[in-house]
């Protein structure tokens, strides 16, 4: 009997194994994919508050990536930053949009994400006697305006018409 239920359990557990198997394969064959992504074009109107509200000036702000902390400079906002002036406001340009960054994926048993993944790109926005706040890049156009400009720009199309973004960030001391 003892031999018999161990053959019965050797079979059945080869089959549970075989099925994982044949579910992982049949997700992974049907599942793969490429996928792209990017930062709008915008301009961006930062502007820092301290926590009364008022204007902070000389704030800046500095792009990294979260996974390895290391600093972005130029990226994606190719010029240089500065710092806010006497309203608190900083204006960031990013004249083109489209793909940036992108990578292949599938998903085992249909519904759990395997692969490459975009960086995580955050900002530090610090200014003197205030705590350093931090945010996701992808924070800085959730502010949408109805507001477009038309930016001079490098390239062969020399004059762009931009959408404005208004994000307010509040620092704590």
């Amino acid at each position: 009997m003892r031999w018999r239920l161990s053959s019965w359990v050797t079979r059945v557990g080869g089959a549970a194994v075989a099925a994982v198997a044949l579910l992982v394969a049949a997700s992974w064959l049907t599942t793969q994919e490429d996928w792209e992504g990017g930062y709008p074009s915008g301009v961006i109107r930062l502007h820092v508050r301290g926590p009364d509200g008022q204007a902070v000036p000389g704030a800046s702000i500095r792009v990294y990536n979260a996974d390895t902390g290391e600093q972005r400079d130029g990226y994606p906002f190719p010029e240089p930053r500065g710092v806010t002036d006497e309203r608190g406001r900083l204006v960031l340009t990013k004249p083109h949009g489209g793909i940036e960054f992108g990578g292949h994926r599938w998903y085992l048993f249909w519904t759990i994400r395997m692969g490459d993944r975009a960086a995580r790109f955050e900002c530090e926005i610090t200014a003197p006697g205030f705590r350093p706040a931090r945010l996701r890049l992808w924070d800085l156009f959730e502010n949408r305006t109805d507001e477009q400009v038309q930016v001079a720009w490098p390239g062969p199309e020399n004059k762009v018409h931009l959408q404005v973004f208004e994000p307010v960030v509040t620092l704590d001391r």
